[in-house]
């Protein structure tokens, strides 16, 4: 009987220092990540295709894996950034779209919001997912100097862009003659 609760501790006692190694793993790694992502987020680094996909790689992991780092805001929002550089646009409207939802209180949920709706409207085609981003926006921000942009952004859903400019281009003739 001694044995079996002796085995039952010390499975415990190594159960709960497992769970520490763990988490100083986790801590290690985040900190391996933050290291890469410092060391590479110069546009001379991302330059070099190697560089670049090793930072995109340890940016992206550490978002997914770090929700409650102190630095998850920040990158969370440069990964929208860097994702339109890159033209994965669809992981930008989605990293733009969480960083909206995750931080309502923060200077860039703006930027966000409209980064968003701009993202799902001109280059993923989205409208419904445009509309909402476009209308929380102004919703949220009446004062904001992208609010006529997103207003226009609205009303042009779906159109196609040369029917646009020849709209725009018919008005300003109008309102020159008048």
């Amino acid at each position: 009987m001694n044995k079996i609760l002796l085995l039952v501790g010390l499975s415990f006692l190594s159960a709960a220092c497992g769970n520490r190694n763990n988490e100083k793993e986790q801590t290690e790694t985040a900190d391996s990540l933050l290291e890469k992502i410092d060391r590479w987020s110069s546009e001379d680094s991302l330059n070099n295709p190697e560089i670049k996909r090793e930072y995109s790689q340890a940016l992206f992991t550490f978002i997914d894996n770090y929700p409650d780092h102190p630095r998850h805001e920040s990158l969370l929002f440069h990964a929208g950034g860097h994702c339109v550089k890159m033209n994965r646009f669809d992981k930008a409207a989605g990293y733009f779209a969480q960083y909206a939802k995750l931080y309502p209180e923060k200077p860039a949920h703006a930027q966000a919001l409209f980064g968003a709706g701009f993202i799902y409207h001109n280059e993923l085609n989205e409208l419904d997912s445009a509309k909402k981003y476009f209308q929380l926006f102004i919703d949220q921000y009446p004062d904001h100097l992208l609010r006529e942009s997103a207003e226009l952004e609205l009303q042009n859903l779906g159109r196609d862009p040369d029917d646009i400019l020849d709209s725009l281009i018919d008005k300003i003739g109008k309102d020159s003659t008048s």
